[in-house]
């Protein structure tokens, strides 16, 4: 058939169903932990008065194009794969087919093209009749008739000039049956449809198993020539159905719309034609989707699904036994199909000679039957939005449901029921039988099932209603205050024909009795495409606005809500490039408000909620108030008694990074307007450490490979498991049929969860689920032995644990004490195939103790940092500076790194460590001066043992500085001198006193000039103190102190100082003299350093007219001057001035230079 695109079976999504199970875990949580939850208030179906309360429409409408819809109408079609390869019926030689569909056994079996043109010219098709074809296919309740044309052998079966390789020219047939098909069809109303294969193989080498060949553009004007005589020679064609190779887009393009090019108002194309140029879906070969899905789409399953073209094999069970579960496994196909939106094809494939086999027309006679049983139930019925119930499927047509319920499921006495019917029912009763008993409270109908089964093929209940079928959906949210926030819980996430959701719905109910005009929608949502344009529908109106706009803020425009009308809200995409084009947008929330016009303090509609997640999620509070005006918002964060407000989160929105520090942390938000403020109840945010899925993309393998489902499968990550999504692995039929994957090393194992296929999809006439059964699961330490089961169970290397039952979503299994690299997944017993959605496995590697690096050492500046190269780790650290300690550690399980420093003597045995409150790889440190001699070390431990590195000394340093200046200082000759200062630095700077001399004249007299401009400094002591005896020599001299450590030295500013002569003891009995008259040119002489033993002279005679002498020029060099003889009448200034003074010659020379200082301001002149 269809190429070997073979598919197992395909498989609704289960997303739904764990999303459910998932919330459910989460709420009850929640609930416990006394969290707060949004403001919503879910209607109670059966509460609501259908009196008031109006729903929303309950039957799902077809396409808006009308050459769809026209198709979509058609609901139900026979597949017939019909051509040379039918002769063979699946054996060649006598032996038959193993791998692969029939219809392809040329490529399988490798027949020769002699020996398959000789079977092609014994085919006389003596049994052909395209009149009972078409009438056994309308008497079926079927509306179209679909044939092969050419398959991938390339045998055209038609009257063709593109080439003799036809079935006119090359059979004993002779004629060309799809002109006759055209014709008998037409007689009794049933449309022709072609299946056409791409690929050729008598233009290239056949693959059978993938049937993906690229396309030759030399190959497209005979495609392109086929397709016009096949378009253009039959009439009308309903569906033109391309199949397999991997044409371009630019081939697929031109395909389809040469199809579209001869007959555009009524020809469909599928979507096999590739690159979504198609104008409907088809899913895999043999997939039945059990899942409601928007627009065109197509289902195909075969009589027998490992034969397309008539077999007569093992691949085809014809016992009389099997007829009613076959015709139960068609119908229950049909009606899957139907109630789902989608159209269904069903595939009998004739023999050779061009006749049904009785068994399989058979099969088509009792589905006949069961449509005339059942005139309304398919024919003319669409799909509704109800959801699927557990009882089996709905349809609706003109003012019934038609309610299925299989007969396995049928039991007298059982209720089936039917939430949030938004009608008032007439009648309910067996379609075409007597009453059935109900009840109707509010929008929920209860429907007692009475006595066995009344159909043996699927029991079908007409419910009559008061108009055409209207639902109030269990989601719909009342609002409250005129607002209301819609969960992720209460949005439905619509599949389109891809299975991926195309849209999202949700639905409210207004809790007034007035019409508001005022709507907005504010949507949380991941995915958003700020350029992207999406529809918004409110009711029966709509707005398109980009990603951005939904992202910046509410929506609504236009929205109105009438007073007790359900309404819907939709989210979709404006403009898809492909109408099956995934929404990709995953919303998680809506708020609708409808809020009066009045002035009003803000009032939380919306609680923020608390979260549990791993490390590394993604967090999002959410809150919303309303009020006028529109309130702002600005986000807290509570942790150890600590509130913090968060700065710029000022949204509705709080989203971040889960952080294990962040567990236990609790977020609130105010909400403030012009007319007050409100704070909101506060969530709690717990996070947990992620654990590890072992598994995850490591290297595995199976025992086989079949229908292509790769053994990476089952560790990709993937856990929903639809076929379609290429999410599962499978096998072939095998003894004991196993999966393995190798972790890589070996761990302790904790759990393992094994993600079984969902329940919902079907393989045959069973959900697909059932396969994976009492499984085993195996773990070594070594790669396991290639012997059975059996042997595996009793190796002493392996250790087995038997799962019983069907498996879960997941099966979780605890393996608490079982160590092991590699795992297997078996199957027990024969002919058994393995299929699974996913494996993670879950544990700890075994314990090593850890293992610690050497200390990393930076900081900031990064010139005030500099390791100290001594027998002992120590680094050298500026005050004020930031140290940075970095150190990497393994081991397993991985370490805690913490930082502690020595508060004793380290060397010793026993020293004592003190943990410090840094943990983690690095430590930083804002230095300051009781940091000084710190020894620190990083540890890091594990449950092995522990590890540490060398300690580090922290020597501070910081540059001198006084923090008590010298000061100058007068002092007797003869007295002790003292200079003092007071230092800082570390570490303690060093002080070293110098001192420099003043000159002396020439002629010995006393000379007072400031030093020559670089004074020689002489060191003469050193410490914060100087202390000597002060001599006329020193009469002048400057003093420094110069403070010196590592980091530098400085030095004070220079101090003088004043040694002051011995003053003479005056007579006791003087007389009194008149005040010497004092010369009015004194000469600039320093004071007289007076006699330390004066005698007494007698008073001098002053000159009774003194001429004033001229000032004397001071020696260069002066020499000391003769002490002076002391007026007997002192003049009244006795203090005398200083002046520079010469070391004596017996004084030794400096020891050493005195230190390069900076250049030093120049001192003022000073004399008398």
């Amino acid at each position: 058939m269809p190429g070997t695109k073979e598919y197992p079976a395909a498989r609704v999504d289960r997303e739904v169903m764990r999303r459910r199970f998932l919330g459910l875990i989460v709420s009850v949580a929640l609930m416990l932990a006394m969290v707060a939850t949004p403001a919503r208030a879910v209607l109670n179906t059966g509460e609501v008065d259908l009196d008031e309360v109006k729903g929303v429409p309950a039957v799902v409408p077809h396409s808006d194009s009308e050459r769809i819809a026209n198709w979509q109408k058609l609901q139900f079609g026979l597949f017939m794969h019909w051509g040379v390869y039918s002769m063979f019926a699946g054996s060649y030689n006598g032996t038959p087919q193993g791998i692969g569909y029939p219809e392809q056994i040329k490529a399988w079996m490798k027949i020769p093209d002699d020996v398959y043109l000789q079977e092609a010219a014994k085919m006389t098709a003596e049994k052909w009749d395209a009149g009972h074809v078409c009438r056994t296919a309308k008497n079926a309740g079927m509306n179209y008739v679909m044939i092969t044309t050419k398959h991938h052998d390339g045998f055209a079966m038609w009257d063709t000039k593109t080439t003799d390789y036809n079935v006119v020219k090359k059979t004993a047939f002779g004629k060309d049956p799809l002109k006759q098909l055209q014709q008998e069809c037409a007689k009794v109303d049933v449309k022709l449809a072609f299946y056409f294969s791409i690929i050729d193989w008598t233009k290239h080498e056949a693959e059978p198993y993938r049937n993906l060949n690229p396309i030759p553009e030399s190959m497209m004007p005979y495609i392109l020539a086929q397709i016009d005589e096949l378009m253009t020679g039959y009439g009308p064609i309903a569906e033109f159905w391309f199949d397999m190779g991997a044409p371009t887009a630019d081939q697929s393009a031109r395909m389809a719309d040469r199809v579209r090019q001869h007959q555009p108002d009524v020809t469909v194309v599928n979507s096999r034609v590739w690159n979504d140029k198609g104008d409907f879906e088809v899913g895999g070969d043999n997939a039945v989707p059990r899942d409601f899905r928007i627009g065109p789409w197509e289902s195909i399953l075969s009589i027998f699904p490992a034969c397309w073209s008539y077999c007569n094999t093992s691949k085809a069970n014809r016992s009389e036994e099997s007829l009613e579960r076959k015709t139960i496994s068609a119908i229950d196909g049909l009606v899957t199909v139907v109630s789902g939106g989608g159209q269904f094809a069903y595939n009998v494939g004739p023999k050779g000679d061009g006749s049904f086999d009785p068994y399989d027309q058979r099969v088509l006679d009792n589905i006949g039957e069961w449509m005339k049983r059942h005139p309304k139930a398919i024919s003319g019925a669409q799909a509704t939005w109800f959801p699927v119930p557990e009882w089996g499927r709905i349809t609706a047509n003109d003012n019934a449901l038609y309610f299925f319920v299989p007969k396995s499921t049928w039991s007298g006495g059982r209720k089936v029921s039917l939430a949030g019917l938004a009608n008032k029912v007439r009648s309910v009763a067996i379609d075409g039988g007597k009453a059935l008993e109900f009840t109707q409270t509010g929008a929920e109908l209860s429907v007692t099932l009475d006595g066995d089964a009344p159909d043996s093929f699927m029991n079908v209940i007409k419910v009559e209603l008061d108009g055409t079928p209207r639902m109030v959906p269990q989601q719909t949210v009342r609002l409250v205050k005129g607002s209301g926030v819609i969960e992720g819980s209460d949005l439905l996430s619509r599949n389109g024909a891809k299975r991926y959701p195309v849209a999202v719905d949700s639905y409210v109910l207004g809790d007034s009795d007035k019409a508001v005009d005022s709507v907005q929608l504010t949507f949380t949502a991941s995915g958003l495409a700020p350029e992207t344009k999406y529809r918004v529908w409110f009711g029966d109106n709509s707005v398109e606005v980009t990603g951005q706009e939904l992202l910046d803020g509410s929506v609504g425009e236009g929205f109105k809500l009438e007073p007790n009308q359900v309404a819907r809200i939709r989210l979709e995409l404006a403009k898809p490039v492909y109408y099956a084009t995934p929404l990709g947008v995953r919303v998680s929330k809506v708020e609708v408000s409808a809020e009066s016009a009045e002035d009003s303090a803000p009032e939380f509609v919306v609680q923020p909620m608390s979260q549990s997640v791993v490390e590394g999620a993604e967090v999002e509070f959410r809150a919303r108030a309303v009020g006028r005006p529109a309130p702002t918002y600005q986000w807290y964060r509570v942790s150890a008694g600590k509130e913090r407000k968060l700065e710029g989160e000022t949204s509705p929105t709080l989203s971040f990074e889960a952080q294990l520090s962040d567990n236990e942390a609790r977020y609130f938000v105010v909400a403030t307007n012009a007319l007050g403020e409100q704070r909101s109840e506060s969530a709690l945010l717990t996070v947990r450490e992620a654990a590890a899925n072992l598994a995850l993309n490591k290297p595995s393998r199976q025992i086989s490979t079949g229908w292509g489902g790769l053994a990476s499968r089952a560790n990709d990550g993937n856990t929903d498991g639809v076929w379609d999504n290429q999410s599962v692995s499978h096998t072939a039929h095998a003894t004991d049929p196993w999966w393995e994957v190798d972790l890589g090393k070996s761990y302790d194992l904790t759990e393992v969860n094994v993600w079984n296929r969902s329940n919902l999809d079907r393989c045959g006439a069973e959900s697909c689920d059932q396969r994976l059964k009492d499984f085993v699961l195996l773990v070594s330490e070594k790669p396991f032995p290639e012997v059975p089961l059996s042997q595996q169970m009793v190796n002493p290397d392996v250790q087995a644990v038997q799962v019983p039952g069907v498996a879960g979503y997941p099966s979780v299994v605890q393996m608490a004490g079982k160590k092991g690299r590699y795992l297997r997944v078996v199957l027990p017993g024969t002919s058994k195939q393995l299929a699974l959605a996913e494996v993670e496995v879950f544990g700890k590697k075994p314990s090593s103790a850890p293992e610690i690096s050497e200390l990393e050492i930076s900081g900031e500046p990064a010139e005030d940092i500099k390791p100290i190269t001594s027998d002992r780790p120590a680094v050298q650290v500026k005050l004020g500076a930031t140290l940075r300690l970095a150190v990497e550690a393994a081991g397993t399980p991985a370490p805690e790194i913490t930082w502690q420093r020595n508060t004793g003597d380290w060397t010793q045995e026993g020293a004592n460590w003190v943990d410090l409150e840094a943990k983690g790889p690095e430590f930083t440190l804002e230095v300051a001066a009781e940091h000084n001699q710190w020894v620190v070390r990083a540890v890091a431990v594990n449950e092995a043992g522990e590890a540490a590195t060398d300690p580090l000394s922290i020597v501070v340093v910081s540059e001198p500085s006084f923090t008590a200046q010298p000061k100058p200082i007068e002092v007797k000759e003869g007295e002790q001198a003292a200079f003092e200062v007071a230092v800082d630095g570390l570490p303690t700077p060093g002080v070293e006193w110098l001192r420099a001399l003043p000159k002396a004249d020439t002629e010995g007299a006393a000379d007072v000039a400031p030093l020559d401009d670089d004074p020689i400094w002489e060191s003469v002591g050193e410490g914060l103190k100087l202390e000597f005896t002060a001599t006329k020599e020193l009469n002048g001299a400057l003093f420094k102190a110069v403070a010196t450590n590592p980091s530098g030295s400085i030095a004070t500013e220079p101090v003088m100082l004043r040694v002051i002569a011995d003053t003479p003891v005056p007579d006791p009995t003087p007389s009194p003299d008149p005040a010497p008259v004092p010369d009015p040119t004194p000469s600039p002489d320093p004071a007289p350093v007076p006699d330390p033993t004066p005698s007494p002279d007698p008073a001098p005679v002053p000159d009774p007219t003194p001429s004033p002498d001229p000032a004397p020029v001071p020696d260069p060099t002066p020499s000391p001057d003769p002490a002076p003889v002391p007026d007997p009448t002192p003049s009244p200034d006795p203090t005398p001035r200083p002046g520079p003074s010469k070391p004596a010659p017996s004084q030794p020379a400096p020891s050493k230079p005195a230190p390069s200082k900076p250049a030093k301001p120049k001192l003022p002149r000073t004399g008398v």
